[in-house]
């Protein structure tokens, strides 16, 4: 009985921990502290004037239509923490339709590879965000149509380190008919629950597209490899 109430616990604590909820488009966010600033459809020019001097866009863009992947991660193909580089590495994520768009975990990308922080909603159509710090899309469970576009800043200093990034030019398109509410939520959930094992074990192989096995299991419409 003991240990069936403890379980019980457990479950509850690991629901209520991943609830995510909505953050005030008032509120003063920082890269340095929170990992995230939203922008209202800024110029290239006023994106990078938010950085130190010496950042630059990437020959990089990757285009999401429709029903796609929206478990929480990191971007590990252009982390700090993996590839060593000597400056934070940026995404810039522009969204095209209303509603709910980026959920992020405030102050993660100072934790990677573990998460200690629980997720938020922004309602934003762009956002700037450290690459370390764990996000998801929001979950399209009414089936619109979508659109985002997302592309990469690093510092000069560690091109060479992401060289892998250049010259992509992704569309990636979500079928949203094959979408299953109740197990998109529940990928969700355990995307925050078991972070470290999501990112730094299963989110490269599907970003990279390096174990067909393994996005079968979880669905062609979950991996969203860069190549």
């Amino acid at each position: 009985m003991l240990r069936l109430l403890l379980i019980i616990l457990i479950v509850i604590t690991l629901i209520l921990s991943t609830i995510e909820r909505c953050i005030s488009l008032d509120r003063v966010t920082t890269l340095e502290e929170d990992g995230f600033i939203v922008m209202e459809r800024p110029t290239k020019r006023h994106i990078i004037e938010q950085l130190p001097k010496g950042y630059e866009f990437l020959d990089y863009k990757y285009t999401i239509e429709g029903c796609t992947l929206s478990t929480f991660h990191r971007d590990v193909t252009s982390s700090q923490y993996i590839f060593k580089t000597k400056h934070p590495v940026y995404t810039f994520i522009t969204y095209e339709y209303d509603g709910p768009a980026l959920s992020v975990c405030p102050g993660s990308h100072k934790t990677a590879p573990l998460l200690f922080s629980r997720p938020v909603i922004v309602n934003a159509k762009s956002v700037l965000f450290n690459c370390d710090l764990v996000h998801a899309g929001s979950l399209n469970l009414d089936r619109k149509p979508r659109r985002a576009v997302q592309y990469k800043i690093a510092h000069r200093d560690d091109h060479e380190k992401l060289k892998h990034l250049g010259g992509i030019n992704k569309l990636k398109r979500g079928n949203c008919d094959k979408m299953n509410p109740t197990l998109d939520t529940f990928y969700r959930k355990l995307s925050l629950t078991f972070s470290y094992i999501i990112n730094h074990h299963m989110t490269p192989y599907l970003q990279n597209r390096e174990s067909n096995i393994l996005c079968k299991l979880v669905g062609e419409e979950r991996c969203f490899y860069n190549k």
